[in-house]
């Protein structure tokens, strides 16, 4: 058998399902990151570890696998999906010369160690929150679907929407406090299907039907205010929001004649043209800010879509699919490796969906269903805690006025005791 590139001992960790596939990663002397795929024959060097380790824990196979705890103690975890590790959320407890077990990167356990030997915790999957939804307070304005979304869990913006009382969009806005909703004064427009970022003091709204609109709005926490135009009128909600009012990105949404792939950069005063999306696409999904950003789902005239696409502040990449191609699902996310699906219309029905997704910069994993099936809800929060606000169900035509609010820890701690 073949010998590794590199001579170490006190490895980090090794995965593997077979003697034909395996992965070796970490070890001294000196603490390294290297790590070596084997393929029965050879072993290749491939993409390091981001941090050198030895004496640590691992589980998996060659192309999906977990690398945890660090001599001296250290709680830091990375995962690998085939080409390069990235870092996830950490153990509850650092330490070291500690086992795992798990077929792959999407469960397992780790155990023992020093200097917790009895410590066992229970990993969900590739980065998977454990959460649930609960119900939060509900907007006063109207039932509506479709709205300007964005801000945190406890201190959201919702404004503008459609709904069977106004079908060309509506100007109620409302701030959410993480119990109560409150409106507050209008949009300057009526509107729906647009794009957000911002916050509850400093709030950005753009594009959207009817129309499509070029209108921008800017929200100082009291009044909205009409400033500078997109530079190419679109709807779909295409956003960064968790960018600023004086940053944040439009991408993709529908232009006739139908989808498209422009990206727009907000800088406080213009929109610029930016790098396009590789793939076009109408009701599209997005997260992010204007340096960091991910646009996934939507529709490609007419096909429903699972292209995921991460934005690095000048080039659009694509990266793993959704699991289950979506269009007009409630977005929330921090980054382009912090980010939510909640809900939408779904592929090959099209009928609305519960289902979430979080991604966690190198794969989608479904998490806890919504409790309703809902299109077009307004989303905002991260991966830990977000926020779902109004939405509709379209077989049913239901609009509701409901929130609903999502809470996570990122892993399960359990003790062994005799």
């Amino acid at each position: 058998m073949s010998d590794l590139n590199t001579n170490r001992g006190y490895f980090s960790g090794a995965a593997g399902a077979s003697n034909t596939s395996a992965l070796a990663f970490g070890g001294t002397p000196p603490t390294t990151t290297n790590t070596e795929l084997y393929n029965g024959t050879n072993w290749t060097e491939v993409n390091d570890l981001n941090t050198a380790r030895a004496l640590a824990g691992g589980f998996g196979i060659a192309t999906s696998a977990l690398a945890f705890g660090n001599e001296p103690a250290a709680a830091i975890t990375e995962l690998w999906n085939g080409t390069n590790w990235v870092e996830q959320n950490d153990l509850s407890t650092g330490r070291y010369e500690l086992t795992g077990n798990g077929s792959s990167a999407s469960a397992g356990f780790a155990a023992g160690g020093s200097p917790t030997p009895a410590g066992v915790e229970l990993w969900t999957g590739a980065g998977a929150p454990v959460g649930a939804w609960s119900t939060g307070g509900s907007l006063t304005g109207a039932a509506r679907a479709y709205q300007y979304s964005a801000g945190t869990q406890d201190a959201s913006f919702n404004t503008g929407g459609n709904a069977p009382s106004f079908t060309e969009g509506t100007a109620i806005t409302e701030i959410y406090n993480g119990t109560n909703w409150t409106e507050v004064n209008d949009l300057n427009t009526a509107k729906a299907r647009g794009g957000a970022a911002g916050t509850t003091t400093a709030g950005l709204v753009f594009g959207g039907t009817p129309g499509p609109k070029d209108d921008t709005e800017t929200w100082n926490g009291t009044n909205w205010t009409e400033v500078n135009n997109l530079t190419t009128a679109r709807a779909g909600r295409g956003q960064a929001s968790a960018g600023t009012n004086t940053a944040t990105l439009f991408f993709g949404g529908e232009a006739p004649p139908g989808a498209s792939a422009l990206t727009e950069s907000w800088n406080g005063t213009n929109w610029t043209e930016v790098n396009d999306l590789n793939t076009a696409r109408k009701e599209i999904n997005g997260a992010g800010t204007s340096t960091s950003a991910i646009a996934f789902g939507g529709r490609v005239d007419p096909p429903v879509a699972a292209n995921t696409e991460i934005y690095n502040g000048t080039n659009w990449t694509e990266v793993n699919d959704l699991n289950t191609a979506t269009y007009w699902a409630g977005c929330a996310g921090a980054s382009n490796s912090d980010a939510m699906k909640m809900g939408g219309n779904t592929a090959p029905s099209n009928n609305s969906s519960a289902t979430v997704e979080t991604w966690n910069g190198a794969t989608w994993v479904e998490v806890a269903d919504l409790t309703v099936a809902l299109v077009g809800t307004g989303g905002s929060g991260n991966t830990t805690a977000a926020l779902a606000a109004g939405g509709t169900n379209t077989e049913s035509g239901t609009y509701y006025s409901s929130s609903l609010e999502w809470n996570s820890v990122s892993n399960v701690v359990k003790t062994l005791t005799d």
